[in-house]
């Protein structure tokens, strides 16, 4: 059974590499696609062109999404939006996510893609990549809050992903592993947004207690193996 693995904001190939081998060890052929962060900065349809290839590995396939974080949220509504073939997905497992259709204004929104874009950060900066950088950090915020102004219509777009997602998406089992030290997708929010699906469809929660942000498997691989090794058995029992 096919896999489409839809990475977090600003992940590489290499840093996905792990769950690709994660996914041929229980039996998945997995399909990595990356959602590019910074051409849906500049605008939703560019977006929607960078995570265009997953359409393909839907494409009359029997299939097992998983996803990360709000990038790989925001992907998957991308692809719904775009009339994604999903008759043959028979599970949806999301790691750390959602978060951003829960942030409530301009500032919630401004605070979590400011640590959400660190990790690029201290690449580019070369320096150690921590949550929060005295100057950089606050640098970041500003300028996510200015950019809000200057689009106030793409923060708009980017909680209201949450209505396509339950609007458009398969009906089957959705699972959600989430950390209970995520500061950008804080647990809460996680568990209100399974609540809403929970009405439309099966879902199960796996919560990871000691970890931060799309950090479940290196914090528990044994256990994290287990979550998508099920979600898996259960897919392929459904095909």
């Amino acid at each position: 059974m096919r896999s489409l693995l839809l990475g977090w904001g600003n992940s590489t190939p290499r840093q996905l590499a792990a769950y690709e081998r994660l996914h041929r060890r229980v039996g998945l052929s997995p399909v990595t696609v990356i959602g590019s962060t910074l051409r849906g900065l500049v605008s939703q349809r560019l977006f929607a062109r960078s995570v265009a290839p997953a359409l393909d590995a839907l494409e009359g396939n029997t299939c097992m999404v998983h996803l990360f974080s709000d990038n790989g949220f925001l992907a998957w509504a991308a692809l719904l939006a775009a009339g994604a073939d999903v008759r043959g997905v028979r599970a949806v497992l999301l790691d750390s996510s959602p978060g951003l259709w829960a942030a409530r204004d301009a500032s919630e929104v401004a605070r979590r893609f400011s640590l959400g874009m660190m990790p690029v950060a201290a690449r580019v900066l070369r320096i150690e990549p921590r949550p929060y950088v005295p100057a950089v950090t606050p640098a970041l915020y500003g300028a996510f809050l200015a950019y809000q102004r200057l689009r106030p219509g793409w923060a708009s777009a980017m909680r209201g992903a949450a209505d396509v997602v339950l609007d458009r998406g398969p009906r089957c089992p959705h699972v959600f592993a989430f950390g209970g030290r995520d500061e950008l997708v804080p647990a809460v929010n996680v568990r209100a947004f399974a609540a809403r699906m929970g009405a439309l469809a099966e879902v199960r929660e796996h919560c990871f207690d000691d970890a931060g942000h799309v950090l479940l498997f290196p914090s528990d691989p044994k256990r994290y193996t287990r979550v998508v090794e099920e979600t898996a058995r259960r897919a392929d029992a459904d095909a």
